[in-house]
C-alpha cells in the first residue's frame, strides 16, 4: 500500500535556513520559482518522516562540494621527495641537502635519503655515513623506514611528532 501523503508533502528548509515541516510540494515548487532557487530533495521520505528538501543554486552547491572534494583529495596526497647522493659525499654538500630536506619535511612531503653504491664502496663506511646523516636531521624529522640492498642504501624520513 503506497501512502500519498509521503509523495505529496515534505520538510523543506528555504534560502534564509527556515525550517517548515509539512508543506505540499506544490508550495515547496512555488516558493522556489518565487526566489528563482532550484528544489533540491536530501533525503527520500521514509516511513516516518517527509522528504527533506531545500531551497538553493543547485549549480552553485554542486561547484562548492567538488572544490571541497578536490582539495580534501590534496590534502591526503603525500609526495615522497627523494635526495641522492653517493658515501663521497663532502660535509658542505651533505649541509646543503639537509637543508633542502628540512625544507620538504616542513612543507608535509615525505623524505628518502638513496644513497648508491658503486664499485668497490665499503658497505660498513656507507652505512656509517648514511648514519652520521641520519643523526644530523634528527631534531626535525624520524626515520620510518631502511633499505640496505645491494648497491644502495635508503631511508624514508617523515615529520617528527611532538
Amino acid at each position: 500500500m503506497v501512502d500519498n501523503k509521503a509523495l505529496t508533502v515534505l520538510d523543506l528548509v528555504d534560502e534564509n535556513n527556515e525550517y517548515h515541516k509539512e508543506i505540499q510540494i506544490s508550495e515547496a515548487l512555488r516558493k522556489a520559482n518565487e526566489v528563482s532557487l532550484d528544489l533540491v530533495c536530501f533525503a527520500e521520505a521514509g516511513r516516518e518522516n517527509n522528504a527533506l528538501c531545500k531551497l538553493l543554486d543547485f549549480g552553485q552547491w554542486r561547484y562548492q562540494n567538488e572544490k571541497k572534494r578536490k582539495k580534501n583529495n590534496k590534502s591526503q596526497k603525500r609526495e615522497v621527495k627523494e635526495i641522492r647522493f653517493s658515501p663521497k659525499i663532502l660535509d658542505h654538500d651533505i649541509e646543503h641537502k639537509i637543508k633542502h630536506a628540512k625544507e620538504f619535511i616542513e612543507n608535509g612531503h615525505e623524505l628518502s635519503f638513496t644513497m648508491r653504491l658503486k664499485g668497490r664502496v665499503r658497505r660498513d663506511m656507507a652505512r656509517s655515513r648514511m648514519d652520521d646523516i641520519i643523526a644530523k636531521c634528527e631534531n626535525f624529522a624520524s626515520v620510518t623506514n631502511r633499505k640496505n640492498e645491494s648497491n644502495f642504501i635508503s631511508v624514508r624520513l617523515a615529520k617528527k611528532k611532538e
